[in-house]
């Protein structure tokens, strides 16, 4: 069973990828002597909770281990952003510091502190938010993240007496611009 947990905090993404491997595999490869490619989702089960459903190719030495080919990979087990999101049924109150503002820029301080553990910047994709009237976020995970796979929506207060506004240029009707002739 392949589950990123509490355990995992504070590992950079290649040593919880080779982790994951191990879990998955029972095979432990040095970072020294392999690279990875981008992830495919292969979740052949959607039913089942904890199968694998990432395949990533690998490229590993062959002086360290002959039997992986150039066309070689592994099986391991992504989590989701939705069932990540779904066990913190929390309703964020967002305090941006400007308008319009993207999900990167709120992340770090006022979105990761309330989830159990943390998710990397380039995890995330970044977008922006400019109606502050939105009531619901959707985070997204990056489609080559080696952790993370599919989306979350979550339900948001933006609090606008918190962020600048921009100074609103209108003209007033009779005051035109005078042109020289």
């Amino acid at each position: 069973m392949v589950i990123i947990n509490d355990e995992d905090i504070g590992k950079d993404r290649e040593t919880l990828l080779l982790d994951l491997i191990y879990e998955a595999t029972g095979l432990r490869i040095p970072n020294v002597v392999i690279s990875f490619g981008d992830p495919v989702e292969m979740d052949t089960r959607p039913d089942l909770r904890l199968d694998h459903n990432t395949f990533i190719p690998a490229r590993v030495r062959q002086e360290y281990d002959y039997r992986f080919g150039p066309q070689s990979g592994f099986l391991y087990r992504r989590r989701s952003f939705d069932e990540y999101f779904e066990d913190n049924d929390i309703t964020l109150n967002l305090q941006p510091t400007k308008f319009p503002f993207t999900i990167h820029e709120i992340w770090r301080e006022q979105v990761e502190p309330l989830l159990p553990f943390p998710v990397a910047m380039e995890d995330i994709v970044d977008y922006e938010i400019d109606d502050p009237n939105t009531m619901v976020l959707e985070f997204k995970a990056n489609p080559k993240s080696w952790i993370w796979y599919g989306r979350s929506s979550q339900l948001v207060n933006i609090n606008p007496a918190l962020y600048k506004l921009a100074p609103i240029t209108t003209f007033l009707p009779g005051f035109l611009a005078y042109q020289a002739p």
